[in-house]
C-alpha cells in the first residue's frame, strides 16, 4: 500500500474554483453554457435595469447530454414583474449534477427591452 500525502489527499478531495458565466444585453435572453465538462450548476444572478410590468417568465434549464426527454426547468420565476424585482438570484441548496455534454439554459422574452447582466455559476468536477 503506498501512502498518500495529506496535499495530495487534499487536492483530490477539493473540486475545482466556481466559473462564472456572464452575459449581458437589452432582447430576450436566450443563453446556453458551454461548458464541455462535467460540471455542477450552483446557482445564477441576473441584473434588471428597471422594474418591469409586463408577466413574463424567466426559465433555469436543463439541456441533457442524453436527449430531450431527459431536458426539464431546474429554476422558473412565472412572473418577473411580480413585485417589480430588478435583481433576481437563486443558488441551489445542493449543486445540480450535469455529465458531460449537459448545458444550462436561461430563456426570458424580455418584452420590455430591459438592460440586464446574467450570471450563470458552475463548478467543474
Amino acid at each position: 500500500m503506498t501512502a498518500v500525502s495529506t496535499s495530495t489527499l487534499s487536492s483530490l478531495i477539493l473540486s475545482s474554483e466556481p466559473a462564472v458565466h456572464n452575459a449581458t444585453g437589452s432582447g430576450a435572453i436566450s443563453e446556453t453554457t458551454a461548458i464541455n465538462d462535467h460540471f455542477e450548476l450552483l446557482g445564477f444572478t441576473l441584473k434588471l435595469s428597471a422594474a418591469g410590468t409586463t408577466s413574463e417568465a424567466l426559465t433555469i434549464g436543463l439541456d441533457a447530454n442524453d436527449g430531450a426527454t431527459y431536458d426539464c426547468d431546474l429554476y422558473k420565476v412565472s412572473d418577473t414583474s411580480s413585485g417589480s424585482p430588478t435583481s433576481l438570484s437563486y443558488f441551489f441548496p445542493s449543486p445540480v449534477i450535469c455529465e458531460l455534454g449537459d448545458e444550462i439554459t436561461v430563456t426570458w422574452p424580455n418584452s420590455e427591452g430591459r438592460t440586464w447582466g446574467l450570471r450563470v455559476v458552475t463548478r467543474v468536477v
